[in-house]
């Protein structure tokens, strides 16, 4: 039976009632509240309420922290000061941390990850203002190399914001969580004491899913042919990928399987895959336009069809 009562997370926006936890055995506590646009949660499976409720809190407060630092809808975000200005000055390290990531699999994925494609999103013929070479950033500053430029960090912030709420519960002795920014991070099981699964929805289908897939303790995370409108572009092209309709990956950060989801759905089925298979740790689902699966050995033994 569940039980549901109300802790103070009204100064986070966590709406009352928010918290949930399972008797008698420890319980799962629930806290969510909204960022990038969407709701997200956070879950711990703990025998004290009190050291659950606080470790909420901060969790949420991480992810809250890089919404605040890299959202574009947010005129005030570090993010958009430096998209107005091209340049901005000691940048907190949150935000460099991101932007190592993104130059990193920029170069790993040769280009088909590039933060540098916000122009893009507005106009299709704007590709000589974007390039991942062209952002420069270290401890004093973040400068983007000619005007016009302009960054967009969807593709990993949610992500980041997953392992950086993990790392919070993790602080407070927290064994048994997940997290759901957009992007799934997990350890531990549930109240069950089951690994953490998730329910993948078919991109082709709304409302229907497609497979349950074992967690594991590994970090989970979509793109998905609707969103291409959204933030997804192939910054070779201008336009949105033609080859996939979905992509799904599990890998050892959130951070990691965030981008490389967009970045696998960019690069379509062949190149993805050869790739996946070379990073230690990534496994990767493809679906094409044609509905075609293609599942790495990793994911096949981790899903299981509906």
């Amino acid at each position: 039976m569940l039980m549901r009562q109300t802790l103070p997370f009204a100064s986070i926006g966590v709406s009352p009632g928010a918290i949930q936890r399972s008797m008698p055995r420890p319980g799962r506590y629930t806290a969510s509240t909204r960022a990038f646009g969407r709701s997200i949660s956070v879950s711990v499976v703990h025998a004290d309420p009190a050291i659950a409720e606080l470790a909420l809190g901060e969790a949420l407060q991480a992810a809250l922290g890089v919404d605040r630092l890299a959202s574009i809808e947010r005129a005030d975000s570090a993010l958009s000061r430096l998209n107005r200005d091209g340049m901005l000055v000691a940048p907190d390290p949150r935000l460099l941390a991101m932007l190592g990531h993104a130059h990193w699999l920029a170069r790993l994925t040769k280009g088909a990850f590039d933060v540098t494609v916000a122009p893009l999103l507005r106009a299709p013929d704007a590709r000589a203002r974007t390039g991942w070479r062209q952002l420069a950033f270290d401890e004093e500053a973040v400068r983007l190399a000619q005007d016009g430029m302009a960054v967009t960090l969807d593709g990993l912030a949610p992500g980041f914001a997953a392992d950086q709420a993990m790392a919070a519960l993790r602080r407070h002795g927290i064994d048994h969580a997940r997290v759901d920014t957009g992007a799934l991070a997990v350890c531990g099981c549930d109240e069950d004491g089951r690994p953490w699964r998730h329910e993948l929805p078919d991109p082709r289908e709304a409302g229907r899913r497609i497979a349950t897939v074992v967690l594991g303790g590994r970090s989970f995370a979509t793109s998905w042919e609707h969103e291409m409108r959204q933030h997804i572009i192939d910054p070779a092209s201008g336009a949105a990928p033609s080859d996939l309709a979905g992509t799904a990956v599990l890998a050892p950060t959130a951070v990691m399987a965030d981008a490389l989801s967009t970045a696998f759905l960019v690069m379509g089925a062949v190149r993805a895959h050869a790739l996946a298979a070379s990073l230690e740790g990534i496994e990767l689902m493809t679906i094409n336009r044609r509905d075609v699966v293609w599942k790495s050995r990793g994911f096949a033994a981790a899903s299981k069809s509906i």
